[in-house]
Formats: structure tokens, C-alpha cells, sequence
């Protein structure tokens, strides 16, 4: 009871501080200069780019390997979920450096599946092409501001995508309640589902969303909340129908404390 108590608190601080500052967490514009070393220093502690060696799929359940350096705990249950979901279409909304999209397609290689990356700047795009250039060849990749507009139909030439996600990516969006305007445009992009990882602390993402799909203009006709615990992290999942019959846990949530769980 103390242990959840405190976390309420240092949950309301947090969100207090970023109310206060208004300020993103990275001046955008140069965030690319920056980027490739911390790809670099991550690397030397988790693994970021799968082999076909490292996963198995049994029982129609996605299993990673015991890996060295181990593989991040928000990655594991990412793919995990999109695998679970086995959508048809999928976008990483601040696709970086390309290794999520390469690993989802190693673990989904079916050619039925039409897959979107897209990142603020084009600098951004430059460091995925020289670390991942076979994406280029099978998937639409670029540059848009999700805080701006949803995604344009003539980039996707599809009317709706069945899947995005985000791998910590909103946390970071604090300044004039951009982060508000790049969640509604999620559900105005997708037609199934919305995957989110994100710092948990750093928005009530509950509230927000909540307050979202009860605006007259949401497109869905309805919104389901789900959570998915891995026993170390927690991801959001967002559907337009109830989830049944897959191998994964999806939990029904009600309030954002359930998403803070493993959040310090």
C-alpha cells in the first residue's frame, strides 16, 4: 500500500514538471546528431537487431531466445503483441533507425503484409537507410509530423492502417500539448489498433485518451483499453473491437495506475 502510494505521488510530480516546463524532452531538429551514439551505447548493453536464430514461434506464440546482450524488455513485448495481433498493415510511428521494422519482419516475413516506418526528418531517415537499406525495398518509409496530421491516404495508398505503434515516442512529445493532437491522429490513421510503449509517468495517457474518444469527431465507434503485462513492462493496447481468442493476456483497464506498475 505505501510502495503504490509513493508511486502516486512520484507519478504527480512528474506529471506537475512537465506541465511546468512546456518543453519536449529534445530539441527536434538536432535530435539526429545525437541519435546514432545512443543507438551505439545501447547496443553494448541489449541487443537490438534479431536473427532468425534468435526467436522461435511455437504454439502460435512468438518466444525470444535468451540472448547476450540480453534483448529490452519494452522490445520483447512489443513484438510479441504485434505479433499476437497478426494485422495486415503496420506503421512505427518514430521509426528511428529501422531495427523494429527489421525485426518484425524477420518474425512476420508473410508478403501479405504491407509495412510503414515514418520519422520527423528526413536526417533522421538518413542514419536508417545506412543501418537497415533493405527496408527500402520492402516498405514505404518517411518523413511526417504525427503531431500535425494524421497519415496522408496518398503515401499509404490504403484507406487505413490495421496497426500502429509507438516505441517511446509520445512520452517525449511535452510542449503545448502536442502529444494530445499525435494520439488523435493515431486513431484518425488506424482502423484496429494502436500499440503503445511509452514511459507511463510522463502523461496520464488513460485520461488523455479517454477524453479523445469521447470528442463528437472520433472516428471509432468504440474504444477498448487493454493492457498487456509481461511481468516487466506494461504496453497500452488500443482496439476498436474486443480482443478474444489470442494467445496473449489482454486485461481490460479502467484507471492509469494499472499502467504503472513497473515505472520508478
Amino acid at each position: 500500500m505505501v510502495k503504490n502510494f509513493l508511486k502516486k505521488i512520484i507519478y504527480n510530480l512528474c506529471l506537475l514538471r512537465n506541465k511546468l516546463i512546456e518543453k519536449d524532452d529534445f530539441n527536434w531538429s538536432r535530435y539526429h546528431k545525437n541519435y546514432e551514439n545512443q543507438i551505439n551505447e545501447c547496443e553494448k548493453v541489449n541487443t537490438l537487431k534479431l536473427s532468425k536464430e534468435d526467436f522461435n514461434l511455437v504454439n502460435g506464440k512468438l518466444e525470444i531466445k535468451d540472448l547476450s546482450p540480453p534483448i529490452h524488455p519494452n522490445h520483447e513485448l512489443l513484438y510479441k503483441i504485434i505479433y499476437d495481433l497478426q494485422p495486415n498493415s503496420i506503421l512505427e510511428i518514430g521509426c528511428g533507425n529501422g531495427d523494429h521494422l527489421l525485426n518484425l519482419k524477420k518474425i512476420m516475413p508473410s508478403n501479405k503484409i504491407k509495412w510503414f516506418g515514418c520519422d520527423l526528418l528526413e536526417k533522421q531517415l538518413s542514419f536508417l537507410n545506412r543501418r537497415n537499406p533493405s527496408l527500402k525495398e520492402t516498405s514505404k518509409i518517411f518523413v511526417h509530423d504525427i503531431t500535425v496530421s494524421q497519415i496522408p491516404r496518398e503515401i499509404l495508398k490504403l484507406d487505413k492502417l490495421d496497426l500502429i505503434y509507438t516505441q517511446t515516442v509520445i512520452m517525449h512529445i511535452q510542449k503545448n500539448n502536442n502529444h494530445l493532437k499525435a494520439l488523435r491522429n493515431l486513431f484518425y490513421s488506424s482502423n484496429n489498433y494502436i500499440v503503445l510503449m511509452e514511459n507511463w509517468t510522463r502523461h496520464n495517457f488513460y485520461g488523455d485518451l479517454l477524453k479523445i474518444s469521447k470528442e463528437e469527431t472520433f472516428p471509432w465507434e468504440k474504444l477498448y483499453f487493454y493492457k498487456v503485462n509481461s511481468g516487466k513492462r506494461v504496453a497500452l493496447v488500443l482496439s476498436k473491437t474486443p480482443i478474444k481468442n489470442k494467445h496473449l493476456k489482454y486485461e481490460l483497464i479502467k484507471d492509469n495506475n494499472e499502467l504503472l506498475k513497473y515505472e520508478r
